[in-house]
């Protein structure tokens, strides 16, 4: 498939075709990552699991799974990447991140359901109230 797309972009346009090459090798490099790039994604898991941790994720079943999901496949990366195994590590990376994010998903929502129920309650009290003084 890639080979028809460049045949298609690239047809009868040789220096095109060097160039997108070139750009092809570059963002494959880049995709790649380095020491640095993993180390970002190092810190973005961690950030992502701290926030889930800071609005209560472990205070609901679901979003505790998901949060030790998350620190266990930190730990697995981080151990993957010290070993030099970068590419497995970021896979992990990712699957660590997402799990923190819907951790922390979860988490907000168990939060607002809570806000709503309460308000539910307080216009009940209120009308009930209203009712009685009539």
């Amino acid at each position: 498939m890639a080979r028809g797309l460049i045949d298609l972009l690239c047809a009868g346009r040789p220096a095109m075709f060097a160039g997108v090459i070139f750009v092809g090798a570059g963002l494959g490099t880049g995709c790649g990552g380095g020491v640095t790039s993993r180390r970002g994604e190092v810190t973005s898991t961690t950030a992502a699991i701290r926030a889930a941790e800071e609005v209560g994720a472990k205070n609901t079943p679901r979003s505790a799974l998901h949060l030790k999901y998350a620190r266990d496949q930190l730990k697995e990366a981080q151990g993957l990447l010290a070993e030099g195994r970068r590419d497995e590590g970021g896979l992990v990376l990712l699957r660590a991140e997402a799990d923190a994010e819907l951790a922390l998903a979860i988490a907000r929502e168990s939060v607002a359901r809570r806000e709503a129920q309460r308000l539910v309650e307080e216009v009940e009290d209120l009308k009930k109230k209203e009712s009685t003084s009539r």
